[in-house]
């Protein structure tokens, strides 16, 4: 029963690593970068959110009633809504000027 623990452990920490390198490599996103500065600190905000998300998962051993999750999920959406933000500022641009 102790190695079975000691697995599935191991189990959700490479999960939880994965997650965390695959949505770092998300923030900033290449859409934001150019002229977009307050847009990018949001995504670096919401890297560091999730990062937080993550460190109390691991401190709670996943016991949060599936609501990190959940906010792990809004953050992902608010990190995809940011770039939608950027490329539409840059399509509409030259009305703006």
């Amino acid at each position: 029963m102790k190695k079975h623990k000691v697995v599935l452990t191991s189990v959700l920490g490479l999960a939880l690593a994965a997650g965390a390198i695959g949505f770092s490599q998300s923030v900033p996103s290449p859409n934001a970068p150019k002229g977009h500065h307050n847009l990018v600190e949001a995504q670096q905000l919401i890297k560091q959110a999730y990062q937080k998300i993550e460190a109390a998962q691991q401190y709670n051993k996943e016991e949060l009633g599936g609501h990190a999750k959940k906010a792990e999920q809004l953050l992902d959406q608010a990190n995809q809504e940011l770039d939608l933000a950027a490329s539409y500022a840059d399509q509409h641009q030259d009305k703006h000027r």
